[in-house]
């Protein structure tokens, strides 16, 4: 899943552009976890697996 379709699958659009960012490590694994940000600000931190989701932090500190 794109992190477009990851975005939209849960009523949020994507603003501009997305950059990749270092991968976040965290986790009882210590796994490392695809970061995204786009043009507004806004975090999409995906899963390893690129299928199951993540999460998205906005601009204004929300998590979705």
């Amino acid at each position: 899943m794109t992190v477009r379709e990851f975005a939209k699958s849960r009523g949020f659009e994507v603003v501009g552009r997305l950059r990749r960012l270092p991968d976040v490590r965290f986790g009882l694994d210590n796994g490392r976890y695809p970061l995204y940000i786009d043009d507004a600000g806004n975090e999409y931190h995906m899963s390893k697996d690129g299928v199951t989701g993540g999460s998205i932090v906005t601009h204004d500190g929300g998590v979705l």
